[in-house]
């Protein structure tokens, strides 16, 4: 909550409020349930590293759905994380495309202290405009890629265990996952 509306922010702040909000509990899963089947430490390790990498990809593809679906496929607008002042992956891809990444905040800032007094009409606007700019720069294809490379993470993490059909359906929940974009 502290970095809501603060454009300033590093990336890593990012990655800790994904683990913290949605990989820490994909872990916790992973690895309980590992526990609970009495493997060896190795095989617990592997199997948090996997919830690890498919909770931050999930919440990455989570992230960029924000951005590319609309408000039929949604239920609220395009860019709503944003228009909350959340700043996710693909907005942190943006500001590294852009010619004037600084221009851009301020813009977000200009709107964010008028929106105070106009009833958010300026924000709206804005975060519309952004969100039209940002599908259009690489940034959600640099921001799936990403994702992918957690996923392939995840996948490596499982190559210890035998083929039965558990380890398939923990790589199928991978698929899934990248089939959440398209």
């Amino acid at each position: 909550m502290d970095d809501r509306f603060d454009f300033h922010q590093r990336k890593d702040n990012y990655y800790q409020r994904i683990y913290a909000k949605t990989a820490s509990l994909f872990c916790a899963a992973t690895e309980g349930a590992a526990v609970l089947s009495h493997l060896p430490e190795e095989r617990i390790r592997d199997l948090h590293e996997f919830g690890y990498n498919l909770g931050m990809a999930f919440q990455i593809v989570d992230d960029i759905l924000d951005f590319t679906g609309d408000d039929n496929s949604l239920g609220k607008p395009a860019g709503s994380d944003l228009r909350q002042g959340t700043l996710t992956l693909p907005f942190f891809y943006y500001l590294q495309m852009v010619k004037d990444p600084e221009a851009v905040i301020a813009r977000l800032e200009t709107a964010q202290l008028q929106s105070e007094h106009t009833k958010s009409v300026a924000w709206n606007a804005t975060v519309s405009q952004l969100v039209q700019d940002l599908r259009i720069s690489g940034a959600i294809e640099a921001a799936e890629a990403e994702a992918r490379t957690y996923l392939r993470r995840a996948g490596d993490n499982l190559a210890v265990l035998p083929d039965v059909p558990a380890r398939r359906s923990m790589l199928g929940l991978c698929e899934f996952v990248v089939q959440r974009t398209h």
